[in-house]
C-alpha cells in the first residue's frame, strides 16, 4: 500500500468502497452472464437497458479484447470468477481474428455468423490484444501469452510502421489523419508488460511512444493532449481549433505517472512527472463542468461537445485516487482531491446508473440530463473497472 508523507498507510477513500461493491456485486456478474454468448464463446457488443443482447452487424476485435482483459484481471485480482470464460474467448478470437486473411496481425471485425467482415488491421485493437494477453498471463502464468503478446507487438511495428516515433492507425490504407488514442492504448499495454517482459521490446516501445507524447501530442502552451494530427504528427488544425478530449487528458496523466514510477533515474522521471501534472491541472481547469468531465473542448477551453460520457468520469476518478496517495500532497490538497472523488462518485451513481438494470449504465448524457443512447456498450466496462478498483 502506498504511504503518505508521514509514513502511515493511507486507507482507501470511502467512495472507492461504493464503486467496488457495485462493480463486484452487479456490473461484473451482469456482463459475465447476460453479456457473454456461451454458444460462440464471445462477448456481446452491447446490451439493452433490460440486459438483453442487442443485435449488431459486426463483432469488433477491440470489444472482445477489452472484455477478456477485464475478466482475466478480475479473476487475477480475486474480485470475480475464475477467468475461464475469458480465456476461452481469447482462444476463440485467436481462431477467428488472427491472420484470418493470411496476413500479419488481426482483422478488425467479424460478422454475427463468425465470417470475416472488416479485414483492415487497426492499431487500437492490436493495442488491446496486447493488453488482454498481459492479463491472461497474470491470471494463468502461461508464458505462451507473453510470446503471443510479443509476436503481436512485432507485427504492430511491421504493419503500422511510420516515420519517427509514431505509428499509423490503420492498414491497409493511407490514413492521412493520425490519432493519439491508439498510441495511448499501445503505450498502456507496453507499460503493463514492462515489469514482466524478458525482452526489451515493450520497454523500447513505451519509451518511443512517451517521446512522441512529450514532443508532439501534448500542446506546449496549454499542457493538454490534442486528439488529431497530420501524417507528420503536426496539429491538424490551427492553434485554438484543435480537439481536446478531457477524458484523454486525465487518462494520459495517469499513464505518465505510472510510467514515471517505472523509471529508476530521477532525471528521467522529472519531465514525465511534470507533463503528467500539467495534464491534470489543465484538465481540471478547462475540462470540467458542474463536477463532470465534458466530452470535447478546444485548446482554449471552448466547448465542442457539451454531452458527458461515462468513461471520462472513470478516468478522472482513477487519476484522483492515484493523486490522493501522492506523498507530495499536503492536507488541504488531499482534501480537495477527496472532495472531487466524492463529486465524481455522486455523479456516476446518480446520473449514469439509475433507472436501468442493476450493474448497467447509460453511456452518454446530454447537457439537459437526458440519455443519448438506447443501449449499454460492453467497451465501457474496461474503464469502469479501472476506476472501481483504484486505491
Amino acid at each position: 500500500m502506498t504511504e503518505t508523507s508521514c509514513g502511515a498507510p493511507l486507507a482507501r477513500h470511502r467512495s472507492g468502497l461504493k464503486w467496488q461493491e457495485w462493480l463486484v456485486g452487479q456490473a461484473l456478474p451482469l456482463w459475465a452472464q447476460a453479456g457473454f454468448n456461451r454458444a460462440t464463446s464471445l462477448f456481446h457488443e452491447r446490451l439493452t437497458f433490460s440486459a438483453a443482447p442487442q443485435a449488431v452487424s459486426a463483432l469488433r476485435l477491440m470489444v472482445q479484447a477489452r472484455q477478456i482483459a477485464t475478466y482475466c484481471r478480475a479473476a487475477a485480482e480475486g474480485l470475480y470468477g475464475d477467468g475461464e470464460d475469458a480465456l476461452r474467448c481469447l482462444a476463440t478470437i485467436e481462431r477467428l481474428y488472427h491472420r484470418r486473411v493470411g496476413e500479419a496481425g488481426w482483422i478488425f471485425s467479424i460478422s454475427p455468423s463468425l465470417e470475416a467482415l472488416d479485414t483492415k488491421r487497426d492499431l487500437y485493437a492490436h493495442a488491446f490484444i496486447i493488453y488482454a494477453y498481459h492479463w491472461a498471463f497474470r491470471l494463468s502464468g502461461d508464458v505462451a501469452y507473453y510470446r503471443k503478446a510479443r509476436e503481436t507487438l512485432l507485427d504492430v511495428r511491421l504493419i503500422f510502421a511510420d516515420a519517427g516515433d509514431g505509428l499509423r492507425g490503420i492498414s491497409p490504407g493511407e490514413d492521412v489523419v493520425r490519432g493519439q488514442d491508439p498510441i495511448m492504448h499501445l503505450f498502456e499495454a507496453c507499460l503493463m508488460w514492462m515489469p514482466y517482459a524478458e525482452h526489451p521490446d515493450f520497454q523500447n516501445q513505451a519509451d518511443q511512444l512517451a517521446r512522441l507524447a512529450l514532443t508532439r501530442l501534448i500542446d506546449p502552451s496549454t499542457g493538454m493532449i490534442r486528439e488529431y494530427f497530420d501524417a507528420s504528427w503536426r496539429p491538424l488544425q490551427i492553434e485554438g481549433q484543435n480537439r481536446i478530449e478531457p477524458g484523454h487528458v486525465f487518462e494520459w496523466s495517469w499513464l505518465l505517472r505510472h510510467y514515471a514510477r517505472l523509471k529508476r533515474d530521477a532525471a528521467l522521471r522529472r519531465p514525465i512527472e511534470d507533463a503528467a501534472a500539467r495534464l491534470f491541472e489543465a484538465g481540471q481547469r478547462f475540462g470540467l463542468k458542474d463536477g463532470g468531465v465534458v466530452d470535447a473542448i478546444s485548446e482554449t477551453g471552448v466547448p465542442l461537445l457539451r454531452s458527458i460520457r461515462i468513461w471520462p468520469q472513470t478516468e478522472y476518478y482513477r487519476l484522483l485516487a492515484d493523486l490522493r496517495h501522492d506523498a507530495s500532497q499536503g492536507t488541504s490538497e488531499r482534501a480537495k482531491i477527496e472532495s472531487s472523488m466524492q463529486d465524481v462518485t455522486d455523479l456516476f451513481f446518480s446520473r449514469f446508473t439509475t433507472g436501468i438494470v442493476g450493474g448497467g449504465w447509460i453511456d452518454r448524457i446530454r447537457e439537459d440530463g437526458s440519455g443519448c443512447v438506447d443501449h449499454m456498450p460492453a467497451s465501457s466496462l474496461y474503464h469502469i473497472y479501472g476506476a472501481a478498483t483504484a486505491r
